[in-house]
């Protein structure tokens, strides 16, 4: 009897914590999380319900319980009065695929990357399952260029080519037909205004099956104008995405931190994700040996690269910062709706603090960020800027999604959506990462490099890095 008291006891005591698991977004890896202490009610599951009165149910969750609404200037029951006539004709016709969708664009009105809704290739497939060959990306200047192409795809026998600029797209300039395109997104949408440029760009190249559209490019080098007629076929959905998510998925077995140096007595780590893993269970003292290592050898600086890493444990990143602070620092609390009072509140016993740490880091800092940069990681790069005097370079903006407790409501056609239920709240009691009403969040790098033709070049086609380049020069002249 004391042996199972013994086992039951710690089980116990995380029932009633309340502990649970998610995945780092775009990963494999499973983390434990800690559930908020006002959240005892139980999962939604509205399954059972009609699809136009799960929707409603969720408006009315969402109205008390999602943590940014004036921030974002959400009106929900605008967004009600114009997803649930779409919703009410698919509830007429039994169409699954369009509640599906209707609730995909509702989900895109929220501009929140803890926002996801549960992916459905067998729809995805119909709407997004044909292509042309090629991918998109934008120059600073606005020029919508041909950033890869697919060999016997329809974009490459019309003779177009990687540097083409694109000028119109079936008829309309191409700027004014991007705008108008879906926005391509796996389980979260995108974000940032930013962000949903750069997926309308996909997009635009992703069409059903059998799709046709009349192209207007200038080839590179060329000032010709020339017209070819495409036609959509199946695609994989892998074709050319190039940093739209990451390289290749990071699994449970990899090391989430890597660290080298580099010329010029460099120092170089890079984090793909704030968690353990079954190779480096303990990470922040694989870090903590890097920076003992680099200080040994008077690195000139360190270069952090979080450009491929989408989130992980919070406790984690903060043990990380402490080799940046010469004393405790605040970092960050939460805030979450409570039921019995209808209020919002802080929550003491989740605010994090950071605490300093040996080795302390001396040299200059320079954190490398993109778009994929999410949760915890742009917290951590925050951190990085405030505390370290770091300075941030990339390409992009980060994800502009702060770390958040997450809920799961159960809709009917075995679609779930979860959404977050707690604030992230900087030192000074006030909002911080997360995307406002205007498509503005995230963190802007504090050297951007620029995306001009020649760096489109050497990034796309050349394969070059181009952000750590940039790092490197900056160090080097120091």
């Amino acid at each position: 009897m004391k042996r199972l008291t013994s086992l039951l006891a710690p089980a116990l005591v995380l029932a009633l914590a309340g502990c649970t698991t998610t995945k780092v977004p775009f990963t494999d890896v499973t983390v434990p999380v800690p559930r908020m202490p006002f959240k005892w009610w139980q999962e939604d599951d509205l399954s059972q319900q009609l699809r136009s009165e799960a929707f409603r149910r969720l408006i009315q969750t969402l109205t008390w319980e999602y943590p940014y609404t004036e921030h974002k200037g959400i009106q929900w029951q605008a967004l009600e009065a114009r997803f649930l006539p779409r919703i009410q004709a698919a509830d007429a016709t039994d169409d699954n695929a369009e509640y599906y969708f209707a609730l995909r664009d509702f989900a895109e009105t929220l501009r929140d990357g803890n926002v996801s809704l549960s992916e459905k290739p067998e729809f995805l497939a119909t709407k997004f399952g044909g292509g042309y060959g090629m991918t998109l990306g934008q120059l600073d200047d606005g020029r919508v260029m041909v950033r890869g192409i697919r060999a016997g795809f329809p974009a490459q026998l019309a003779g177009i080519t990687a540097m083409s600029e694109i000028l119109t797209w079936n008829g309309e300039p191409i700027g004014t037909a991007v705008l108008e395109a879906p926005m391509l997104w796996g389980g979260q949408p995108p974000t940032t205004a930013e962000r949903a440029m750069l997926q309308r760009l996909e997009g635009i190249t992703r069409v059903p099956v059998g799709t046709a559209a009349t192209v207007e490019y200038r080839a590179a080098g060329s000032m010709a104008r020339h017209t070819v007629n495409l036609t959509a076929m199946a695609e994989p959905w892998s074709a050319l995405k190039k940093e739209s998510v990451i390289d290749s998925v990071t699994t449970e077995t990899q090391s989430p931190v890597r660290s080298e140096f580099l010329d010029g007595n460099i120092g170089y780590i890079e984090i793909r994700f704030f968690s353990p893993s079954v190779s480096t269970p303990f990470p922040e003292r694989a870090f903590r040996n890097a920076l003992r290592e680099f200080n040994e050898k008077r690195v000139k600086g360190l270069i952090i690269d979080l450009r491929h890493n989408s989130g992980g444990l919070e406790d984690t990143a903060t043990r990380m910062l402490g080799h940046f602070v010469t004393q405790p620092e605040m970092f960050r609390t939460l805030s979450q709706y409570r039921p019995d009072t209808g209020l919002w509140e802080d929550v003491p016993s989740v605010a994090l603090s950071i605490q300093t740490a040996e080795p302390y880091v001396y040299c200059p800092v320079i954190v490398l960020v993109h778009g994929q940069t999410s949760r915890t990681a742009e917290t951590f790069a925050w951190g990085l800027r405030r505390y370290a005097r770091a300075r941030l370079v990339g390409t992009s903006s980060t994800r502009g999604a702060a770390p958040s407790t997450e809920q799961e409501v159960v809709l009917p056609g075995d679609i779930s959506f979860f959404y977050p239920t707690s604030r992230w709240l900087g030192p000074e009691g006030n909002i911080r990462i997360e995307t406002d009403a205007y498509g503005g969040g995230g963190l802007e790098p504090d050297v951007r490099v620029p995306m001009n033709e020649a760096n489109f070049k050497a990034k796309y086609l050349d394969e070059r890095d181009i952000s750590l380049g940039q790092a490197i020069k900056m160090l080097n002249e120091e």
